[in-house]
């Protein structure tokens, strides 16, 4: 019982150290959780998404213009086709 008591302290323990300096960092910088981090990994996520939508965007676009384009000459040579 003394030994699995041991290991189970030592492991809350060894996490709470590890979410110490997840979040408050090593005194060399600041924890990958730290409020001014989170923010700033936020703020590159937003522009990444956004881009990614510019990118889809674009794709659907050119998509759309290929669609059309094989549809008219599809339809131009029906109509070349019956004449």
């Amino acid at each position: 019982m003394n030994k699995k008591l041991t290991r189970t302290l030592a492991g809350v323990m060894s996490l709470m150290f590890m979410g110490q300096i997840m979040i408050f960092g090593d005194g060399s910088a600041q924890g990958l959780l730290h409020a001014d981090m989170r923010l700033s990994m936020q703020t590159i996520l937003q522009f990444t998404v956004m881009y990614k939508k510019a990118q889809l965007m674009v794709l659907k676009q050119e998509t759309t213009n290929q669609y059309m384009l094989e549809f008219l000459m599809v339809i131009g040579l029906k109509l070349h086709i019956q004449k």
